[in-house]
């Protein structure tokens, strides 16, 4: 016989995420316009949107808070930050994949800069782990600098090859299909992905993400077009990681 506990368990999820399990039945999540501000109970708001949470010894700030239910279990997943299109499309520029970035541990996000350098942040903690990925990119001949943001964030800030700066350029105008097919499959190959996912409808402009997005829009796309939306706020931008307050 399963016992069901009554007790909210917080669990850091990666990075950037933290999730709430046990109890949860108990909460009653109050939205607006379909997007959750807060959690509460019948004696107390327990999270709303900004709150600083500290889950353990890792702090968190709630950005955005999500329900999800699996065979009949509610959980809340509580994000600071949405990965950005650079991560996704930019980052393999450095070779590699997921794993070897820490993707689902340390890695926060990857920023392009307007001066073609990439700045990688990622949480602070003395792990062999991180360490070595730290000494890795460090070593690399095209790194600049890292800085440290407020003892919780390590941004790493280097350049991208010449080679690649037209594919910057499709980028920033949002032309993901016109990046060269050696770069498209390079980007798949690093987030272990095949032609049956989201990224590889946007690159190779698929016939159903046009129709999903038809659907979506209520309106016909003509098939010169991306798929996906223009990136904006893609700029490493210090201010993000710091905090003012930390109770």
């Amino acid at each position: 016989m399963a016992i069901k506990s009554k007790t909210l368990i917080y669990t850091p999820i990666n990075a950037i995420s933290f999730r709430i399990l046990g109890g949860t039945k108990i909460i009653k999540p109050h939205v607006v316009q379909k997007k959750i501000q807060s959690l509460e109970t019948p004696n107390e708001i327990i999270l709303a949107l900004n709150d600083y949470v500290l889950v353990k010894g890792v702090l968190y700030k709630a950005a955005s808070i999500t329900k999800h239910t699996r065979k009949g279990i509610v959980h809340y997943d509580v994000s600071m930050f949405t990965r950005n299109k650079t991560s996704t499309f930019i980052l393999p520029v450095l070779g590699g994949n997921r794993k070897l970035f820490l993707w689902s541990s340390y890695f926060v996000n990857a920023h392009l800069n307007n001066d073609n350098t990439l700045t990688l942040v990622y949480r602070i903690s003395n792990t062999p782990l991180l360490n070595k990925l730290r000494s890795t990119i460090e070593s690399f001949t095209i790194f600049i600098e890292s800085t440290e943001i407020d003892n919780q964030f390590v941004a790493y800030k280097l350049n991208i090859r010449k080679a690649y700066h037209k594919t910057l350029n499709y980028f920033r105008k949002g032309k993901y299909s016109r990046f060269p097919d050696s770069y498209k499959d390079r980007v798949l190959k690093f987030h272990d992905k095949d032609m049956e996912n989201i990224i590889a409808d946007v690159l190779f402009k698929s016939k159903r993400r046009r129709m999903y997005l038809e659907q979506l829009l209520d309106c016909e796309i003509d098939s010169s077009i991306d798929l996906l939306s223009l990136p904006t706020n893609e700029e490493f931008n210090i201010k993000i990681y710091t905090n003012d307050k930390k109770e």
